[in-house]
């Protein structure tokens, strides 16, 4: 019976997939060559956009979570407080200094809004595969620090993201790191992530791109690398 449960709860997940993109689950099946020729804008040759994918790519320093909170407020960056106490979370982990993370972002535009929760959003996510075979996953949560660091607001807004949110491994029970920008601006605040929530329309959804050591045949080439 076992393999019965398994087979329903795949069903059930592909249930989930916003139905626009049934039979068609992922726009980024494109052949890798005709992405590196079709570049929606890097206005700071730090990212790009296809297929309503923002890509970028971030190295990994190491900091642990508690470090993370003076550096960045040194930085002029809001903390909100669920933040704060997920940076001083035990259940923070750092990725290895020196590792390199390839990000995709999935706007909120490719999902209705009755489907932008986070089951579907994840379920939509593990149905892509990338032009060079990897598939998408949570990172560390370190990233979500690493974002904030390296785009500022106005490159947030050159992408056309009120606000990033990161899916990255649990930390502090079920809540999710968001880089976000308002009048303010250089936030880095957390929401908790429960069933009912919808998130919003004008942002994105980070996972990290599985490393090329695990694909078949050519690795993704980021044009500015």
């Amino acid at each position: 019976m076992s393999h019965v449960n398994a087979i329903a709860r795949v069903f059930k997940r592909w249930a989930k997939i916003p139905t626009m993109f049934v039979g068609r689950p992922c726009d980024a099946t494109k052949n890798a060559a005709d992405i590196r020729e079709t570049i929606v804008g890097h206005p700071t040759n730090s990212w790009y956009e296809e297929d309503g994918i923002v890509y970028f790519r971030i190295t990994c320093d190491g900091t642990k979570g508690v470090d993370w909170m003076p550096r960045l407020e040194k930085g002029g960056f809001r903390l909100g407080d669920l933040a704060k106490q997920m940076l001083r979370s035990r259940d923070f982990k750092s990725t290895q200094q020196g590792t390199t993370i390839d990000v995709a972002v999935l706007r909120s535009g490719l999902f209705a809004d009755r489907d932008r929760d986070t089951e579907t959003i994840c379920a939509y996510a593990d149905a892509c595969r990338m032009p060079d075979r990897r598939t998408l996953i949570r990172s560390n949560v370190d990233l979500a620090c690493l974002i904030r660091e390296q785009f500022t607001d106005e490159e947030l807004e050159a992408m056309g993201l009120q606000f990033i949110l990161v899916m990255h491994k649990s930390v502090s029970g079920e809540s999710l790191f968001c880089v976000d920008r308002d009048d303010g601006g250089r936030r880095l605040y957390a929401y908790y992530d429960r069933s009912f929530i919808r998130w919003g329309r004008d942002g994105g959804f980070a996972f990290a791109l599985s490393p090329p050591e695990h694909t078949l045949g050519f690795a993704l080439r980021f044009p500015w690398f």
